[in-house]
């Protein structure tokens, strides 16, 4: 048999969801990491077929 939710559970659930958000928003903020600099990186792609089959 499946569980279902009645209207009372429904309100309880409700409540203590808006208890949760309420203690939230009561907390300070949280210190967010600081903004990092956009990083790049250049890819260099060297072909060295025509020596392929050269043994040193």
């Amino acid at each position: 048999m499946a569980y279902r939710k009645t209207r009372r559970s429904k309100e309880t659930l409700a409540l203590m969801r808006a208890g949760k958000d309420r203690a939230r928003m009561e907390r300070p903020a949280p210190d967010y990491p600081p903004s990092l600099p956009e990083l790049r990186r250049r890819i260099v792609i060297t072909n060295r077929t025509e020596n392929a089959n050269e043994i040193n």
